[in-house]
C-alpha cells in the first residue's frame, strides 16, 4: 500500500461548516496550517508500508527537512499511545535520497507488537 498525505491537521473540537468550506476553498483546496495557525514545517509527507519484508513489515517516511541535528520516528495505532519508538537517531546520514535538498526519506522495520496492516500512525519528533 502506498500512501501520500498531504496537510494533514488534527483539531481539538469539530469543525463548523464555515471552517470545512473554508478547507475545501471550492474545489482548489487551502493549507490547513492557514486555517489553524500551525507553523510548525516538520511534515510527514510520504508514506509506503512494505507488509512482506520482514516480521511487522516496513515504513518508508519522507518527510521536510527543519534542520535539526537527529529525528525521532514514532508509531501509533490509536493516535494516543506514542510511546513505540522506531528510531531515535535517525539524520541527514539515514537519507535514502539525498539528492532531495528539502526532505529525508528512510525505510524503517516496524516494532514487534501489534498487526500494523489495520493500521497504523506515524509522527517524526525533533530530538
Amino acid at each position: 500500500m502506498d500512501g501520500y498525505l498531504d496537510d494533514v491537521a488534527i483539531w481539538d473540537t469539530a469543525l463548523s461548516q464555515g471552517e470545512i468550506d473554508a478547507l475545501w476553498n471550492g474545489g482548489v483546496g487551502q493549507p490547513a496550517a492557514e486555517l489553524s495557525g500551525a507553523t510548525s514545517q516538520l511534515v510527514i509527507t510520504a508514506i509506503t508500508y512494505n507488509p512482506d519484508t520482514e516480521s511487522n513489515g516496513t515504513v518508508t517516511l519522507t518527510w521536510r527537512k527543519t534542520g535539526a541535528a537527529t529525528y525521532s520516528a514514532k508509531v501509533s495505532t490509536d493516535l494516543g499511545d506514542w510511546e513505540t519508538e522506531i528510531d531515535d537517531s535517525l539524520s541527514a546520514d539515514n537519507d535514502e535520497d539525498p539528492d532531495d535538498a528539502e526532505h529525508i526519506t528512510v525505510t524503517l522495520a516496524l516494532p514487534p507488537g501489534p498487526d500494523y496492516v489495520g493500521g497504523a500512525f506515524f509522527r517524526i519528533e525533533e530530538e
